[in-house]
């Protein structure tokens, strides 16, 4: 087996760093779209059509981004809470054991 090399802490900030990279980037997306946009209003040519559906793809593209980001985000802190909660069972259970050890008898 092994050994954990990651501490709970780590593992929620990272989940921290995962979401906070997500509302980043969905900030940029939606600057650089409101500056495409602008220009899509001036375009009336024919690759216009064209380029609407690019920007369609675009959204759905930012979208699936932010959303596999924020569950990365989620599974970051679920391991986390899991990594904790096994090691309160792994202590509370040697304290069984320990308990229910014979004393030597010397």
């Amino acid at each position: 087996m092994w050994p954990i090399a990651v501490t709970p802490e780590e593992l929620y900030g990272a989940a921290q760093h995962t979401n906070a990279t997500a509302s980043d980037i969905e900030m940029d997306l939606a600057h650089l779209k409101r500056y495409v946009i602008e220009i899509q209003q001036k375009w009336h040519g024919v690759s216009a059509t064209r380029f609407h559906h690019l920007m369609d793809d675009f959204d759905r593209c930012g979208r699936h981004l932010h959303h596999a980001l924020t569950e990365i985000a989620v599974g970051l802190r679920h391991n986390a809470h899991n990594y904790v909660d096994t090691e309160r069972t792994v202590d509370a259970n040697l304290g069984q054991v320990q308990n229910e050890i014979p004393a030597a008898r010397l």
